[in-house]
């Protein structure tokens, strides 16, 4: 065993009144730490196990993992021997794109497309993590509830240059905020996507709306 209690301490579930633990590791990235990946798990669960009998509950600790969405980050994860030990896969399906871009493309977009998509979408994960035999009611759609901007750019697949400043960080804007001032919203529920498009300025912010969010729930 690894001997991960050192680094994980449950106590700190009673302590804080948690309902149970969240482990994210962005990512293991080889067969090796595929293999220490499911090993975590398997203490971390044994060891909220244990701490539920010591309190004499019968409440179950949930252990939970934040996953990507993207098959080819996670094709090395033994992901059937770690569903027996997770309770909830929660989706990163945001972050598709971003200042590391070299075009615009959608930042969370649920399907696949061509013009405006990204390398990475919704379904496409969704669809390998079922596959690999992960049960489609424990996959939790982690939304994003800010938007991307970028600038100077002539729309989607195009490029751009500076991502603004943002509300709390660059090129990141509250989802309160949106749409800005002058910009028009944009949605494709092809591809389950929307946008803001400011033609004065040359920006858009990609994010999800309510029209979105309700789709993605569907």
């Amino acid at each position: 065993m690894l001997g991960y209690q050192h680094v994980v301490q449950v106590s700190l579930v009673q302590n804080l009144d948690l309902d149970g633990i969240d482990i994210d590791w962005e990512y293991p990235s080889d067969d090796a730490q595929a293999n220490d990946f499911v090993l975590l798990f398997q203490e971390v669960r044994d060891a909220l196990d244990r701490f539920g009998d010591l309190l004499q509950t019968p409440y179950h600790f949930l252990l939970t993992v934040a996953s990507p969405a993207s098959p080819a980050v996670c094709q090395n994860w033994q992901l059937s021997e770690m569903d027996q030990y997770i309770d909830f896969w929660n989706f990163m399906i945001y972050n598709y794109s971003g200042s590391w871009s070299s075009v615009f493309t959608h930042q969370a977009n649920l399907s696949p497309s061509g013009n405006g998509s990204t390398p990475f979408d919704t379904e496409t994960g969704i669809s390998y993590y079922i596959a690999q035999g992960i049960a489609s009611n424990k996959i939790v759609l982690g939304i994003p509830i800010y938007g991307r901007l970028f600038e100077q750019t002539g729309g989607l697949d195009q490029s751009f240059q500076g991502i603004g400043q943002g509300t709390w960080a660059s090129g990141i804007y509250d989802y309160k905020v949106l749409p800005l001032l002058g910009a028009i919203e944009a949605y494709n529920k092809k591809i389950g996507t929307s946008y803001s498009w400011d033609a004065s300025k040359k920006e858009i912010i990609s994010y999800d709306n309510p029209m979105i969010t309700i789709q993605k729930g569907e």
